[in-house]
């Protein structure tokens, strides 16, 4: 990880300096804020005077990684979202056959009159691998895998049934298991709804200029939403509602929110 320190010099005018080169073990946070810490103890740097930071354009997967890290429920998912797009796309041929299964899906819905053709309408797609830092391809990622959900289980299922190594078979119904609970198919949509409103300012933040008077407008707008988000009711049930239309649609078990949780042991 090379480090770059931005400054405002005694003329206010903005100096970058490049500091050096510390090895990272992994993107992860927590590796991530390790480092500069010991860089900036060996180099008599205070963290206190610190105002902001950045990882390779995408400064805004700060929050979110943090986010995920401490909610155990959310980092499970995107664990087992990475898995299934690397177990379906791992080969040319079943990336064809997630292809060849929506478009057959998608002509019997034309057929029937549930979706409408039109100029472009209806485009050729498949998953989007998504990155470590650039929450934007995650965005991307997981609307692909609710668009393609029938191609991708059906694909899993394959690989269940006909694949000959145990572990893949193994991984691929352990993958199906998971895409069948309430439980994932919520938070799929829950973090489509926040990446949604976060990804407008996610791509402006990785432009190599930004207007400073735009992105505090930016920051600010995308707060309130998320705030308005939080605690608005009717967000809730209309988020319940989507998620348990898509599970009956689904065939996926669908708990009543009226009922007790079981307590632990």
């Amino acid at each position: 990880m090379s480090i770059v320190l931005r400054f405002v010099n005694d003329n206010r005018e903005v100096i970058e300096r490049f500091l050096g080169v510390v090895h990272a073990s992994d993107t992860s946070t927590q590796t991530l804020k390790n480092s500069i810490d010991d860089f900036f103890v060996i180099n008599g740097l205070s963290i206190s005077r610190l105002r902001g930071q950045g990882y390779d354009g995408a400064s805004n997967m700060r929050v979110l990684v943090t986010t995920t890290k401490k909610n155990g429920h959310v980092c499970t998912f995107f664990e087992y979202l990475a898995m299934i797009v690397n177990v379906v796309g791992a080969s040319c041929k079943r990336k064809d056959d997630v292809l060849q299964k929506h478009n057959d899906d998608l002509v019997k819905r034309i057929e029937s009159g549930e979706v409408t053709k039109g100029k472009g309408k209806n485009q050729e797609t498949n998953l989007a691998r998504s990155g470590n830092t650039r929450w934007g391809s995650h965005f991307k990622t997981i609307t692909r895998i609710l668009d393609l959900w029938d191609a991708v289980t059906h694909v899993l299922d394959t690989i269940f049934e006909d694949g000959n190594e145990p572990n893949s078979r193994g991984i691929a119904r352990g993958l199906i298991d998971n895409m069948n609970q309430f439980e994932f198919v919520f938070i799929a949509h829950l973090m489509v709804d926040v990446l949604a409103k976060t990804n407008t300012l996610s791509m402006y933040l990785q432009q190599k200029t930004q207007n400073i008077v735009t992105t505090v407008w930016m920051i600010k707008t995308v707060k309130d939403e998320l705030k308005e988000y939080r605690n608005d009711d009717d967000c809730w049930e209309e988020l319940l509602g989507v998620v348990t239309a898509f599970c009956t649609k689904n065939d996926i078990f669908v708990p009543n929110m009226q009922d007790p949780k079981p307590g632990q042991g």
